[in-house]
């Protein structure tokens, strides 16, 4: 944990930190290895090394690093364990590029990831805000890059199934007058049919 990494300091000591970082990534026990990744200043080399080991929780810690470069990232998006390519679809060193292609992935999961990550751009959040998933719709609609066409979009959802707190969630949206009334709107009949279920429920409890 108290090693440090200067890009500013001479060659010879880059050298030394670099081959005790390098002699650490590959220590037997873990918790060692664990400690070095936490560590956010680490030689450009060594993102590397962690990023190959064989323990799904290092590698998920790397994803999480604020300073893992965006080539380890890519390689990363692309890791076998789910959990680790969530970490670093939510990083915001991942290219946008890579964002892009994973908007269209089919795992929900991570596709949620990606309508996280604050770089996400215009035209993958256009195609999320069409997605089957209601999380990932909720997300889109919360994403600070959104446009007021989206939003619109989104609040007008003919889809019977549309997700009840996502309408919720845009009528009561003090930003924009017609995203508000348009989901209010749309809200109405979700909410008469709620009302007239559980009357309904209720009598024939009785």
């Amino acid at each position: 944990m108290a090693l440090v990494w200067d890009p500013l300091a001479s060659e010879a000591t880059q050298q030394i930190v670099e081959d005790l970082a390098a002699k650490f990534a590959g220590d037997s026990n873990v918790l060692v290895r664990l400690a070095l990744v936490q560590n956010r200043q680490l030689p450009p080399t060594v993102f590397d090394v962690l990023a190959n080991d064989p323990d799904e929780m290092i590698r998920w810690k790397l994803a999480a690093n604020l300073d893992t470069p965006s080539r380890v990232l890519t390689r990363l998006t692309r890791d076998a364990k789910r959990p680790v390519r969530i970490a670093a679809l939510q990083h915001r060193n991942v290219p946008i590029a890579v964002l892009s292609s994973m908007a269209a992935d089919t795992s929900a999961a991570v596709r949620r990831a990606v309508c996280s990550n604050v770089n996400t751009p215009l035209d993958a959040l256009t195609e999320l805000a069409r997605n089957m998933d209601p999380v990932v719709r909720r997300l889109t609609a919360i994403h600070p890059n959104i446009t007021l066409e989206t939003l619109v979009q989104l609040s007008r959802d003919p889809d019977p199934r549309a997700d009840r707190t996502l309408l919720m969630a845009l009528a009561y949206d003090d930003k924009h007058a017609d995203v508000r009334l348009a989901a209010q709107d749309r809200l109405r009949p979700l909410l008469r049919r709620e009302i007239r279920d559980d009357i309904l429920e209720r009598w024939d409890r009785k």
